[in-house]
């Protein structure tokens, strides 16, 4: 990571996310299993993004605002609307070991190249 030589000048990355970061950090922060680990670690990690001014101080405390006031309704129950009329391979069953902040490797295929 870089540092910026303006702190208000973004990167691709902190703008391409800024829209979405908070109600992603909110879906993680009141997700059900590993609620109080998950919430110590998004807490650490605003702090860390603070520290290295990854985002104002403004954006900061809005992102922890929009995460800690909670995701939006209907955030958990069922698979996402766009998924609901399609295939649900990708989706967990219920009571399954899925984790929002763990990765599955069996929902990545390999990409081949000739």
């Amino acid at each position: 990571m870089q540092r910026r030589i303006n702190p208000h000048d973004l990167d691709n990355e902190a703008l391409a996310f800024k829209p979405v970061l908070g109600s992603m950090l909110a879906r993680i922060y009141h997700y059900p299993q590993n609620k109080d680990e998950n919430q110590s670690r998004l807490q650490k990690i605003l702090q860390f993004w603070a520290s290295k001014e990854v985002y104002d101080q403004d954006t900061i405390y809005k992102l922890e605002g929009e995460m800690v006031s909670g995701p939006p309704v209907n955030s958990f129950p069922g698979p996402p609307k766009e998924l609901s009329t399609g295939s649900t391979d990708s989706v967990p069953a219920a009571g399954s070991s899925f984790h929002p902040l763990a990765i599955h490797a069996e929902h990545f295929k390999p990409i081949v190249l000739l």
